[in-house]
């Protein structure tokens, strides 16, 4: 079958995105983006209206699996294959969001059936299923609750409280905005009113995100460009930057290293991926910037130079991100915590040899895990006695007293600035080289 040809003739490009997102995630263990990959280098395409219905609908299932789950097996005598729910999952989602006439849903979901070998056989229970859950839950309102995979939760319970857990989630679910950082302070005040934004406390700019983000006044005059609150508060932890030598690890897309040459220093780019130095390059010439790229894995690195500040935005878990990657929760993220772990402690060794004597390296990652935030930190200090990290607290006037851990940590966590709408998971540590004491 020439899938392409099929699912434009049915119109149902945008679902077929959808089942292939759910597939590639309960599945074949694929975050979104990479199934996106997958599709593209099997020629299969999808317009711009598409992605984005995806990620609308994909976003709402993954925040809200365990009630559409619910719903759907009042209607299933026995456990059918993860293929075929998926597409009752999708016949629920667009019956809550109001996607499409009854009709339709019961058609496209019977459609999608019949493209792949995994759920063709089931076209008669897709189809009976369907029209029941139309017929049950079109005509009321639908209540969903937002909700954490069940390991993820627990973990929070047990390491940060059950009052956080449930706070985190019900609020993660509620990811409509998008948080930008100005090239130049002095003009937020302009770009505010200019992009009817919410300045946060810490200086970046929160917008709506029923736009697309190219078509805004100040994109592509790089004036400003997109990076979490949580992403931007490390480098604003370093003081003054002016003139300073960094180098800055894992650095594509660039959203940290965009800072570090907008607060004026020299920035060194380290990176192995071409694909991510790619979105580096268009990033840095689009804001008009410019920084030493270097492509190759950090373990290959050598220089002779030593650096004022060496930035580890780490490869980590990405547990923090779960408000826009709601699906990372449901690859099992605590199974590929050893490889990581080990990447996160050679980085650091790595780092300790590239920094001058009085320098510092700044430690960071978007997991909420405290093996790879607080044990990777205290673990190294103790392992090198030259070193020593620096307590955050009471230096910075941005910073919440609660995103402050006992030991002076950054810990940022999605219920925080809940009343905005929440930010991603954080960590930072700042480690300094030749201190007399912690």
């Amino acid at each position: 079958m020439n899938v392409n040809k099929f699912i434009n003739s049915k119109n149902i490009s945008s679902r077929y995105l959808i089942h292939q997102i759910l597939d590639g995630v309960f599945i074949n263990r694929r975050t979104k983006p990479q199934t996106l990959n997958y599709l593209e280098k099997n020629q299969v395409f999808f317009e711009e209206k598409d992605i984005a219905q995806a990620e609308r609908i994909t976003s709402f299932i993954f925040g809200h699996l365990e009630s559409i789950d619910r719903k759907i097996l009042k209607f299933l005598k026995k456990k059918t294959n993860t293929s075929v729910l998926n597409i009752f999952r999708i016949v629920v989602s667009e019956i809550a969001l109001n996607e499409a006439p009854n009709y339709a849903l019961v058609n496209s979901a019977v459609d999608l059936a019949k493209i792949s070998i995994k759920t063709k056989y089931f076209l008669g229970l897709i189809n009976s299923v369907s029209r029941k859950l139309v017929a049950k839950y079109q005509v009321k309102e639908l209540e969903f609750n937002s909700n954490l995979e069940s390991t993820l939760k627990s973990y929070l319970t047990k390491n940060y409280s059950k009052e956080i857990a449930n706070n985190i989630e019900r609020i993660y679910t509620l990811n409509n905005t998008v948080d930008i950082s100005i090239k130049n302070l002095e003009e937020i005040e302009f770009w505010k009113k200019k992009l009817e934004a919410k300045i946060l406390p810490t200086g970046s700019l929160r917008i709506k995100k029923d736009v697309k983000l190219t078509n805004l006044n100040g994109f592509n005059e790089g004036k400003w460009w997109v990076q979490d609150i949580s992403s931007s508060i490390p480098i604003k932890l370093l003081g003054d930057l002016k003139e300073k030598e960094v180098l800055d690890l894992f650095s594509a897309p660039g959203g940290k290293a965009m800072q570090l040459i907008s607060l004026g220093a020299n920035v060194t780019c380290l990176d192995k991926s071409s694909i991510r130095i790619k979105m580096l390059k268009e990033n840095l010439s689009r804001m008009k910037m410019k920084s030493e790229i270097i492509k190759t894995d950090f373990y290959n690195f050598k220089t002779k130079k030593k650096f004022d500040v060496v930035v580890i935005d780490a490869p980590c878990s990405s547990t923090g991100t779960i408000r826009k990657n709601k699906e990372i929760q449901y690859l099992f993220p605590e199974k590929r915590l050893n490889n990581l772990i080990q990447i996160q402690k050679d980085s650091l060794n790595f780092a300790k040899k590239f920094v001058k004597d009085n320098g510092v390296i700044l430690y960071c990652n978007c997991s909420l895990f405290f093996s790879e935030g607080e044990k990777q930190i205290i673990e190294f200090v103790e392992k090198n006695k030259d070193w020593c990290f620096e307590k955050i607290s009471n230096k910075n006037k941005f910073l919440d007293k609660d995103w402050l851990d006992k030991f002076g940590f950054l810990r940022l966590r999605p219920d925080h600035l809940s009343d905005l709408g929440g930010m991603d998971g954080f960590f930072a540590a700042i480690l300094k080289k030749k201190c007399s004491s912690l």
